[in-house]
């Protein structure tokens, strides 16, 4: 899907910060959203927007595909949540890199994300009291 809109897939063995940063990236996604797995212990942490480095996929996993395709940091605890990104609304994104160690296909959210970029929320409601995360079953 990647290749057939124009994008280069980098080399696993790519360092991070050699990634080129992800030029068109609605078009490269092609309607589709970038995906957060996320661990229990992240529930509710997320909702101002990290600032710091996140990775994201383009592809849902089950949480036990999670570990064989995207080869988390922190392998003993489970990603059953996810929160879904709209990369219209995601600003320095590097990638799309194949994952080492793993099968899958990862982008680096290099300064994180905003609330903005999640989906789901609604403009202007009270993101205190909206749930976002989504659980996978």
């Amino acid at each position: 899907m990647l290749h057939a809109r124009g994008a280069t897939i980098a080399d696993p063995f790519t360092a991070d910060q050699d990634l080129p940063p992800a030029h068109n990236l609605v078009q490269q996604l092609g309607g589709r959203y970038l995906l957060c797995c996320i661990r229990e212990a992240q529930l509710g942490d997320l909702l101002k927007g990290p600032n710091d480095r996140r990775w994201a996929s383009p592809t849902p996993y089950s949480p036990d595909e999670v570990f064989t395709h995207l080869a988390p940091l922190f392998q003993a605890e489970r990603r059953d949540f996810f929160i879904m990104l709209a990369p219209s609304r995601l600003t320095n994104v590097s990638g799309p890199r194949w994952v080492k160690d793993g099968f899958g296909i990862e982008y680096i959210l290099n300064d994180g994300f905003t609330p903005e970029a999640i989906v789901g929320i609604p403009p202007g409601a009270d993101r205190g009291a909206v749930k976002w995360e989504l659980r996978v079953w």
